[in-house]
């Protein structure tokens, strides 16, 4: 199968100009994909456009992680219907490493990882207007949805107005440096792609090429983001391997085969095979599981997740680290340890589902949201909390 007839395959998609399919079968093509550093970590959602990045490695391709270290100190709007809060260079700089460490587990073999501040930095204002600026007509950019958007709702500084230059001087840098001929993105980069595809051709005379892939959507319909509650991050300290494989563990059947299409470097017949498997079987979610926490977390990660996972299951011994321990004030209930064990994403969500019968202590059902829960001696044994059948932690009180 062609790589652009398999990216379609598995639903990774949304946006692309026209060639590119035949462009990528001509020869090696080299990529990129820029990252703001607007957190310390990666999440769940970003695995898409990581690993998108993988498949085209595997195929032989050039792939360029280029992190916003320019970029990041002004804020992309895309997306977006506030500003983003402004960080400083520091913090900017430290979690563009952080995450520089994250991908480099996912992109194993050659990747160019670069920094745009090293040309975005030495830009003066003058030759940003000049020689970038005037290649943006006003009514070109107000046309953009990311920018339309924003005027037309909460307002737009010029800060966030002027990204779409910088993201275009970048394709440009990295056409000229690296012979770059294709950036990609979640489809609320459309807009500044296509921007950075006419800059090229305006500038430089040459045709490159975009490729945008389908935002990944929760069964509720909220992103994978940072930003929303709930967010599954990389970083282990934030959200552990167990925590991480738990999640994929528990997807809907009704979600599983598109996640397995987008984010498994599995072959399609074995996808294929998964996804015609009985649902009671779980195979898929464990497939899924078991192939993103080896990926994220090295098979030493994927094995204390599975015997995090069985000790839970088969009411086994918990290990010491694998207990969390929650300190609790004078006024704690139930919903706020259980949004503490990281088992509901709201207290709202834990009342509801108190309510509805689902959540559950030492496998007994929960039917107060108010009555504060008993400490835990030290040398008592750990409480196990369950949401439903299958998600639970152990956890000690404070």
């Amino acid at each position: 199968m062609r790589l652009y007839d398999e990216l379609v395959w598995r639903g990774l998609v949304q946006d692309a100009t026209e060639g590119l399919g035949d462009a990528l079968e001509a020869g090696p093509l080299t990529l990129y994909i820029g990252y703001d550093p607007t957190a310390s970590s990666l999440h769940a959602g970003n695995l898409q456009q990581v690993i998108t990045m993988r498949r085209f490695q595997l195929r032989g391709h050039t792939v360029i992680a280029l992190a916003g270290g320019g970029t990041g100190l002004i804020g992309d709007p895309s997306g977006k219907s506030v500003e983003r809060a402004l960080n400083d260079e520091a913090t900017v700089r430290e979690w563009a490493e952080r995450i520089e460490g994250q991908m480099r587990r996912l992109l194993p073999d050659e990747t160019l990882f670069l920094n745009n501040r090293a040309w975005l930095e030495p830009l003066t204002a003058i030759e940003l207007l000049r020689d970038v600026g005037k290649h943006f007509p006003m009514g070109y950019m107000l046309a953009k949805e990311s920018v339309k958007t924003r005027v037309h709702g909460e307002g737009m500084t010029f800060t966030e107005f002027a990204y779409m230059l910088l993201q275009s001087y970048d394709y440009q840098q990295l056409f000229d440096r690296h012979g770059c001929r294709l950036q990609m993105g979640g489809s609320d980069q459309w807009g500044n792609i296509t921007a950075g595809i006419e800059f090229i051709r305006r500038t430089r005379g040459e045709r490159v090429h975009g490729l945008t892939t389908p935002l990944l959507l929760r069964a509720d319909g909220q992103k994978f983001g940072k930003s929303e509650e709930g967010a599954v991050w990389l970083d282990p300290e934030r959200t552990s391997p167990y925590e991480f494989f738990q999640f994929f563990l528990n997807t809907a059947d009704d979600q599983v085969g598109m996640l397995l299409r987008r984010l498994a470097l599995l072959p399609p017949e074995e996808i294929e095979a998964l996804e015609a498997a009985p649902p009671e079987t779980r195979a898929a979610q464990r497939a899924l599981a078991e192939h993103l926490t080896a990926m994220v977390h090295g098979e030493d990660g994927l094995r204390a997740a599975k015997a995090q996972t069985e000790a839970a299951f088969a009411g086994g011994e918990w290990r010491i680290e694998d207990v969390q321990t929650i300190p609790l004030g004078s006024d704690a209930t139930w919903p706020a340890v259980f949004l503490e064990a990281r088992l509901v994403p709201s207290l709202s969500e834990a009342r509801r589902l108190i309510k509805g019968g689902g959540l559950y202590v030492n496998d007994e059902k929960l039917d107060d949201d108010s009555a504060p829960p008993a400490i835990t001696p030290a040398d008592e044994k750990p409480l196990v909390l369950r949401k439903g059948k299958r998600e639970r932690r152990a956890v000690r009180l404070r």
